[in-house]
């Protein structure tokens, strides 16, 4: 009986391997076997792709472009973007657009890049203590004078057409 407890017990704690069936086991193995066939032809069609050169690369993909069975599936991003870029060139509007909008971007950019660099020097000033807190009252100031220098160019032209006027009445 002890025996037979300690069998129990044991093979509670022990996990039951489970039989499978041999039409599963095929069906699995008959599965891999394709998985590996297409992966493995895939494979061969990138290596074969990536040893041509540039023009027979960007050959290859326009002739097969219009046959949909026979497209090779390109993983390299820079022949994908040559081909968008070179259909994009033969319209002129889609040209300037793009150029257009090359521009926008670069500008975004220009903005993002120089509001980066103005929270970088701000943060500085802000750890730099007392020197950084007088050069920023300073600069504040200088703000201040320009914004009142501006105001004051604006608002000159109208006192000085009044002071006209009223000296041509008198």
């Amino acid at each position: 009986k002890r025996l037979q407890a300690e069998r129990v017990a044991q093979a509670r704690t022990e996990p039951v391997a489970k039989k499978a069936s041999p039409q599963s086991n095929l069906a699995e193995q008959w599965f891999k076997f394709i998985f590996l066939a297409a992966s493995m032809k895939h494979l061969h069609q990138e290596v074969k792709f990536g040893r041509m050169s540039p023009e027979d690369q960007m050959k290859l993909v326009s002739d097969k472009k219009g046959r949909r069975s026979s497209v090779v599936h390109l993983t390299n991003p820079v022949v994908a973007q040559a081909i968008f870029l070179s259909e994009i060139m033969v319209d002129e509007k889609k040209c300037t657009k793009l150029l257009l909008l090359a521009a926008m971007v670069r500008a975004k950019l220009r903005v993002q890049t120089s509001r980066e660099n103005a929270r970088v020097v701000f943060d500085c000033l802000e750890s730099w203590q007392v020197g950084g807190r007088c050069f920023k009252a300073f600069k504040h100031l200088a703000d201040r004078v320009v914004m009142l220098q501006r105001w004051w160019r604006m608002t000159a032209k109208g006192l000085h057409e009044m002071r006209d006027q009223i000296s041509r009445r008198w």
